[in-house]
Protein backbone atom coordinates (compact mmCIF):
# COMPACT_ATOMS: atom_id res chain seq x y z
CA UNK A 1 0.00 0.00 0.00
CA UNK A 2 2.81 1.88 0.68
CA UNK A 3 4.34 1.78 -2.57
CA UNK A 4 1.03 2.39 -4.36
CA UNK A 5 0.47 5.79 -2.15
CA UNK A 6 4.04 6.95 -3.11
CA UNK A 7 3.34 6.01 -6.92
CA UNK A 8 -0.12 7.64 -6.90
CA UNK A 9 1.08 10.88 -5.58
CA UNK A 10 3.87 11.01 -7.77
CA UNK A 11 1.60 10.43 -11.03
CA UNK A 12 -0.54 13.14 -9.97
CA UNK A 13 1.77 15.60 -9.53
CA UNK A 14 2.13 14.63 -13.38
CA UNK A 15 -1.44 15.31 -14.10
CA UNK A 16 -2.05 17.60 -11.54
CA UNK A 17 1.14 19.70 -11.19
CA UNK A 18 -0.32 22.78 -8.85
CA UNK A 19 0.58 20.46 -5.97
CA UNK A 20 3.42 18.76 -4.95
CA UNK A 21 3.68 15.05 -4.83
CA UNK A 22 4.24 15.45 -1.04
CA UNK A 23 0.78 17.00 -0.75
CA UNK A 24 -1.07 13.69 -2.68
CA UNK A 25 1.03 11.44 -0.71
CA UNK A 26 -0.43 13.15 2.55
CA UNK A 27 -4.11 13.18 1.45
CA UNK A 28 -3.37 9.91 0.06
CA UNK A 29 -2.03 8.00 3.37
CA UNK A 30 -4.58 10.10 5.67
CA UNK A 31 -7.35 8.22 3.12
CA UNK A 32 -5.91 4.97 3.73
CA UNK A 33 -5.88 5.71 7.10
CA UNK A 34 -8.85 6.73 7.92
CA UNK A 35 -10.53 3.33 5.75
CA UNK A 36 -8.43 1.02 7.74
CA UNK A 37 -9.82 2.96 10.83
CA UNK A 38 -13.48 1.91 9.63
CA UNK A 39 -12.88 -1.32 8.59
CA UNK A 40 -11.12 -2.04 11.72
CA UNK A 41 -14.44 -0.73 14.29
CA UNK A 42 -16.69 -2.66 11.88
CA UNK A 43 -14.81 -5.58 12.78
CA UNK A 44 -14.00 -5.99 8.69
CA UNK A 45 -10.86 -6.93 9.11
CA UNK A 46 -8.74 -10.41 9.83
CA UNK A 47 -8.49 -11.49 13.54
CA UNK A 48 -4.89 -10.91 13.39
CA UNK A 49 -5.03 -7.64 12.87
CA UNK A 50 -3.84 -5.44 15.43
CA UNK A 51 -4.31 -1.78 16.53
CA UNK A 52 -0.47 -1.36 16.10
CA UNK A 53 -0.77 -1.61 12.37
CA UNK A 54 -3.40 1.29 12.68
CA UNK A 55 -0.09 3.41 14.29
CA UNK A 56 1.82 2.17 11.21
CA UNK A 57 -0.32 4.21 9.09
CA UNK A 58 -0.38 7.17 11.25
CA UNK A 59 3.45 6.91 11.30
CA UNK A 60 3.80 7.03 7.13
CA UNK A 61 1.38 10.20 6.87
CA UNK A 62 -1.96 9.78 7.84
CA UNK A 63 -2.13 10.89 11.88
CA UNK A 64 -4.53 13.90 10.28
CA UNK A 65 -7.63 11.36 10.01
CA UNK A 66 -6.61 8.75 12.39
CA UNK A 67 -7.12 11.43 15.19
CA UNK A 68 -10.45 12.73 13.71
CA UNK A 69 -11.75 9.10 12.99
CA UNK A 70 -10.69 7.37 16.24
CA UNK A 71 -12.77 10.43 18.31
CA UNK A 72 -15.64 10.21 15.72
CA UNK A 73 -15.50 6.31 15.74
CA UNK A 74 -14.38 5.52 19.63
CA UNK A 75 -15.43 8.77 21.74
CA UNK A 76 -12.97 8.10 24.07
CA UNK A 77 -10.01 8.98 25.74
CA UNK A 78 -7.39 6.07 26.02
CA UNK A 79 -3.97 4.96 25.45
CA UNK A 80 -4.44 4.26 21.31
CA UNK A 81 -5.63 8.09 21.10
CA UNK A 82 -2.34 9.39 23.04
CA UNK A 83 -0.13 7.47 20.91
CA UNK A 84 -1.89 8.80 18.03
CA UNK A 85 -1.92 12.38 19.96
CA UNK A 86 2.26 11.63 19.64
CA UNK A 87 2.58 10.24 16.41
CA UNK A 88 0.77 13.62 15.33
CA UNK A 89 3.48 15.89 17.46
CA UNK A 90 6.41 13.59 16.16
CA UNK A 91 4.91 14.97 12.64
CA UNK A 92 4.91 18.42 13.71
CA UNK A 93 7.99 18.69 15.37
CA UNK A 94 9.41 16.97 11.79
CA UNK A 95 7.57 19.94 9.46
CA UNK A 96 8.91 22.62 11.99
CA UNK A 97 12.18 21.53 11.57
CA UNK A 98 12.54 20.88 8.03
CA UNK A 99 10.34 24.51 7.57
CA UNK A 100 12.82 26.14 9.41
CA UNK A 101 15.74 24.80 7.64
CA UNK A 102 14.10 24.33 4.37
CA UNK A 103 17.06 26.52 2.37
CA UNK A 104 19.80 24.75 4.03
CA UNK A 105 18.22 21.24 3.22
CA UNK A 106 17.43 22.12 -0.23
CA UNK A 107 20.93 24.03 -1.00
CA UNK A 108 22.69 20.19 0.61
CA UNK A 109 20.72 18.22 -1.78
CA UNK A 110 21.97 20.67 -4.80
CA UNK A 111 25.21 19.52 -3.95
CA UNK A 112 24.80 16.38 -3.30
CA UNK A 113 23.05 15.56 -6.45
CA UNK A 114 25.67 17.94 -8.80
Amino acid sequence: MLFFITFASIFLHKFFPLYPALLYYFILANLLSITMLLLYFSNKLPEYFKPQTLHYFSLIGGFLMMIIGYFYIAKKFDKFLIIEILIAIFWGILFYIIGQNFTEILEFVRVAYA
